[in-house]
Protein backbone atom coordinates (compact mmCIF):
# COMPACT_ATOMS: atom_id res chain seq x y z
CA UNK A 1 0.00 0.00 0.00
CA UNK A 2 1.69 3.16 -1.01
CA UNK A 3 -0.15 6.72 -0.82
CA UNK A 4 0.85 9.82 -2.87
CA UNK A 5 2.74 12.21 -1.25
CA UNK A 6 5.03 15.16 -1.44
CA UNK A 7 7.57 15.52 -3.98
CA UNK A 8 5.68 13.52 -6.14
CA UNK A 9 6.59 10.24 -4.13
CA UNK A 10 4.73 7.16 -3.60
CA UNK A 11 5.49 6.66 0.24
CA UNK A 12 4.01 5.05 3.32
CA UNK A 13 2.22 7.83 4.00
CA UNK A 14 0.82 10.52 2.08
CA UNK A 15 -0.36 14.05 1.92
CA UNK A 16 -3.07 16.44 1.27
CA UNK A 17 -2.84 18.75 -1.74
CA UNK A 18 -3.63 19.35 -5.39
CA UNK A 19 -2.33 18.74 -8.74
CA UNK A 20 -3.40 19.57 -12.01
CA UNK A 21 -3.27 17.10 -14.97
CA UNK A 22 -3.70 18.74 -17.88
CA UNK A 23 -1.35 16.34 -20.98
CA UNK A 24 -1.15 16.74 -24.34
CA UNK A 25 -3.72 15.02 -27.20
CA UNK A 26 -0.26 13.77 -27.94
CA UNK A 27 0.64 11.95 -25.02
CA UNK A 28 0.55 8.18 -25.65
CA UNK A 29 2.52 8.15 -28.75
CA UNK A 30 5.68 6.66 -27.27
CA UNK A 31 3.55 3.80 -25.66
CA UNK A 32 4.32 1.19 -27.86
CA UNK A 33 1.86 -0.98 -29.51
CA UNK A 34 -1.68 -1.66 -27.99
CA UNK A 35 -1.32 -5.58 -29.57
CA UNK A 36 1.48 -6.68 -28.95
CA UNK A 37 0.98 -9.96 -31.15
CA UNK A 38 4.75 -10.73 -32.51
CA UNK A 39 7.00 -8.27 -30.87
CA UNK A 40 9.76 -8.90 -29.34
CA UNK A 41 9.02 -7.30 -26.02
CA UNK A 42 5.71 -7.02 -24.67
CA UNK A 43 6.77 -3.90 -22.58
CA UNK A 44 7.04 -0.88 -24.56
CA UNK A 45 9.87 1.49 -23.06
CA UNK A 46 7.54 5.02 -21.97
CA UNK A 47 10.07 7.57 -20.41
CA UNK A 48 9.23 9.97 -23.33
CA UNK A 49 5.42 9.65 -22.10
CA UNK A 50 6.24 9.68 -18.32
CA UNK A 51 8.35 12.72 -19.02
CA UNK A 52 4.81 14.19 -19.77
CA UNK A 53 2.39 12.90 -16.99
CA UNK A 54 2.15 13.63 -13.42
CA UNK A 55 4.69 11.00 -12.16
CA UNK A 56 4.50 9.35 -8.46
CA UNK A 57 7.76 7.41 -7.83
CA UNK A 58 8.97 5.07 -5.03
CA UNK A 59 12.86 5.25 -4.13
CA UNK A 60 14.69 2.43 -5.27
CA UNK A 61 13.27 -0.81 -3.89
CA UNK A 62 16.03 -2.31 -0.93
CA UNK A 63 13.78 -5.82 -1.44
CA UNK A 64 12.37 -7.33 -4.25
CA UNK A 65 8.77 -6.47 -5.27
CA UNK A 66 5.96 -8.69 -6.60
CA UNK A 67 2.75 -8.06 -7.85
CA UNK A 68 0.31 -10.26 -8.67
CA UNK A 69 -3.11 -9.86 -10.18
CA UNK A 70 -4.78 -5.98 -10.78
CA UNK A 71 -3.35 -3.21 -8.34
CA UNK A 72 -5.90 -0.67 -7.41
CA UNK A 73 -5.50 3.12 -6.88
CA UNK A 74 -7.93 5.11 -4.67
CA UNK A 75 -8.48 9.22 -5.74
CA UNK A 76 -9.92 12.24 -4.96
CA UNK A 77 -10.49 14.33 -7.60
CA UNK A 78 -12.52 17.32 -9.46
CA UNK A 79 -12.71 18.81 -12.89
CA UNK A 80 -13.38 22.06 -14.17
CA UNK A 81 -15.31 19.66 -17.16
CA UNK A 82 -18.34 17.42 -17.68
CA UNK A 83 -16.47 14.88 -19.31
CA UNK A 84 -12.96 13.76 -17.96
CA UNK A 85 -11.02 11.06 -18.38
CA UNK A 86 -7.74 9.76 -16.06
CA UNK A 87 -5.26 7.53 -17.05
CA UNK A 88 -3.26 5.50 -14.63
CA UNK A 89 -0.12 3.68 -15.99
CA UNK A 90 2.07 1.92 -12.93
CA UNK A 91 5.67 1.51 -14.38
CA UNK A 92 9.16 -0.39 -14.04
CA UNK A 93 11.72 2.73 -13.67
CA UNK A 94 14.86 0.96 -14.59
CA UNK A 95 18.47 1.95 -13.22
CA UNK A 96 19.23 3.37 -16.50
CA UNK A 97 16.57 5.71 -16.89
CA UNK A 98 14.28 3.41 -19.32
CA UNK A 99 10.41 2.94 -17.70
CA UNK A 100 8.55 -0.01 -19.11
CA UNK A 101 4.77 0.26 -18.81
CA UNK A 102 3.04 -2.72 -16.90
CA UNK A 103 -0.64 -2.43 -16.67
CA UNK A 104 -2.51 0.53 -17.52
CA UNK A 105 -6.25 1.63 -17.18
CA UNK A 106 -8.46 4.65 -18.58
CA UNK A 107 -11.34 5.42 -16.86
CA UNK A 108 -14.24 8.05 -18.46
CA UNK A 109 -15.08 9.74 -14.90
CA UNK A 110 -18.50 10.67 -16.03
CA UNK A 111 -19.06 6.57 -16.08
CA UNK A 112 -18.84 6.29 -12.03
CA UNK A 113 -17.30 2.96 -12.74
CA UNK A 114 -20.09 1.64 -14.51
CA UNK A 115 -20.56 1.12 -18.30
CA UNK A 116 -24.32 1.40 -18.85
CA UNK A 117 -24.62 4.75 -15.95
CA UNK A 118 -23.72 7.85 -17.38
CA UNK A 119 -23.69 10.86 -15.49
CA UNK A 120 -21.56 14.05 -16.39
CA UNK A 121 -19.51 15.55 -13.80
CA UNK A 122 -20.70 18.29 -11.80
CA UNK A 123 -17.70 21.57 -12.23
CA UNK A 124 -15.20 21.12 -9.19
CA UNK A 125 -17.18 18.82 -7.23
CA UNK A 126 -14.96 16.37 -5.23
CA UNK A 127 -15.10 12.56 -6.18
CA UNK A 128 -13.57 9.87 -4.79
CA UNK A 129 -12.96 6.58 -7.25
CA UNK A 130 -11.36 3.87 -7.07
CA UNK A 131 -9.33 2.12 -10.24
CA UNK A 132 -8.44 -1.59 -10.97
CA UNK A 133 -5.73 -1.74 -13.80
CA UNK A 134 -5.41 -4.61 -15.69
CA UNK A 135 -4.12 -7.71 -14.23
CA UNK A 136 -0.59 -8.38 -14.45
CA UNK A 137 2.24 -10.45 -12.46
CA UNK A 138 5.61 -8.66 -12.48
CA UNK A 139 8.99 -8.81 -10.13
CA UNK A 140 10.17 -5.58 -9.28
CA UNK A 141 13.64 -5.73 -9.20
CA UNK A 142 15.25 -4.68 -6.12
CA UNK A 143 17.05 -1.22 -7.04
CA UNK A 144 14.33 -0.17 -9.33
CA UNK A 145 11.73 2.19 -8.62
CA UNK A 146 7.96 1.89 -8.64
CA UNK A 147 6.57 4.74 -10.84
CA UNK A 148 2.84 5.70 -11.14
CA UNK A 149 1.68 7.97 -14.14
CA UNK A 150 -1.39 9.58 -14.42
CA UNK A 151 -2.36 11.62 -17.35
CA UNK A 152 -5.96 13.17 -18.90
CA UNK A 153 -5.07 11.84 -22.88
CA UNK A 154 -3.77 8.56 -24.26
CA UNK A 155 -3.22 8.33 -27.64
CA UNK A 156 -5.05 6.76 -29.81
CA UNK A 157 -7.25 5.70 -27.22
CA UNK A 158 -8.37 9.22 -25.75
Amino acid sequence: LFGLSDHCKLASNWSEGELEINTSPTMGTAGGNLCQWNEVSIYPQTKKDDKASIIFETGSLEQLVEVIGNPRLRVILKSKDPEAFIVTRLCDALPDGRSTRIPMVTHQLSSNGGIVEHKSLAPNKIYEIELELDGVTHLFAKGHPICLALSNTYWPML
